[in-house]
């Protein structure tokens, strides 16, 4: 039986595929994440934003089934209408997914094995 990954383990390991594929990423603190500075974003705010070339993408990190608050919704929505890219995702390869969707290259190749989802 496959242990289910907390949402920091799946941020974590979307961090490091972006990091290989030679992105700079920002992790955003949450407001009220005990440790970490309070009211650093504005809440909604998508977990990472990756940076290269001059182009940026949003990411919001979910565990599988996982949801978007109405807060999440809205500042999405936001950042559409000012022309980011902002993508939902619950592991590696759906990161993967937004960015050859979006016209990046991707070079790291995935191999998926039985029962565990998001695992390179």
């Amino acid at each position: 039986m496959s242990k289910t990954k907390t949402e920091e383990a799946i941020q974590a390991e979307i961090v490091q595929f972006l990091n290989l594929e030679g992105w700079y990423v920002i992790q955003y603190a949450k407001p009220g994440t005990h440790g970490r500075l309070r009211g650093a974003v504005a809440s909604g705010h998508p977990d990472l934003l990756a940076i290269k070339g001059g182009q940026c993408c949003w990411f919001e990190v979910k565990r599988p089934g996982g949801r978007l608050s109405p807060a999440q919704k809205t500042m999405h929505e936001n950042l559409v209408t000012l022309a980011c890219r902002v993508y939902t995702v619950t592991c590696v390869e759906d990161c993967a997914v937004a960015l050859s969707a979006w016209g990046f290259q991707v070079r790291t190749k995935f191999t998926r094995h039985e029962n565990e989802p998001g695992e390179l």
